[in-house]
């Protein structure tokens, strides 16, 4: 479990056997302040089956259910493994990576049989000068590295610009072969000539505002 425990068995298996066993699925609001990309607030959706995998490491008093204090105890963990991880997130505007704070504000909630993790990635300060970020583009890969866990992003939920309401920015998730996930599936095949076919395409969010909007605000 990529976001259960860094030091569990499951970090133990070797790169050549890694393919998703985790899946999740990513709801993304990306934060517009001040004329300048500001960060991403993020909720992933684990499923029933992830739940129940949770019940072999973290139900300690054996009842069958995870009681508050234990998902509590994957709660902290699974923090502590974002931050470890970088939040599994890659971000670039052009040429420039940025880097993130947090993550703040986490939290987790019950969704149907599974489990929602909210939290907010802010882009680490001081912010990008918003006159370099006017007409650019901003794009995030989420990936797992370590092939663990799978990401998609949901179907039926259109990625979430959060803007003065004047801006018209538009977000595409599309195939990207020069993406930091695809960098990293090339890596990997290098060294072991394959990949799992389990594992996710490479996929890169965009997020454009028009040139003139920000850096304007």
């Amino acid at each position: 479990m990529a976001l259960a425990a860094a030091a569990s068995m499951i970090w133990g298996m070797t790169s050549a056997s890694a393919h998703p066993h985790v899946w999740i699925t990513v709801e993304t609001t990306v934060l517009v302040e001040a004329g300048a990309f500001a960060g991403l607030r993020y909720v992933w959706v684990f499923d029933k089956q992830y739940k129940d995998q949770l019940l072999t490491e973290f139900d300690t008093d054996k009842d069958g259910v995870l009681s508050e204090g234990e998902l509590k105890a994957w709660f902290e963990l699974s923090i502590k493994t974002l931050r470890d991880q970088k939040l599994f997130t890659s971000a670039k505007v052009g040429k420039q990576k940025l880097t993130f704070d947090g993550p703040s504000d986490p939290r987790f909630e019950a969704r149907g049989d599974g489990l929602a993790l909210h939290f907010t990635a802010l882009f680490a300060k001081p912010p990008l000068p918003p006159a370099l970020l006017g007409g650019g583009e901003l794009q995030i890969d989420i990936y797992d590295p370590t092939f663990f866990s799978g990401f998609a992003y949901a179907p039926d939920l259109p990625i979430m610009v959060e803007a003065v309401p004047q801006m018209r920015c538009e977000a595409v998730v599309a195939l990207n072969p020069g993406g930091e996930q695809q960098k990293v599936i090339n890596a990997f095949m290098k060294v072991f000539g394959r990949i799992d076919a389990k594992v996710p395409p490479a996929k890169t969010l965009t997020v454009k505002c028009p040139t003139g909007q920000l850096g304007q605000l």
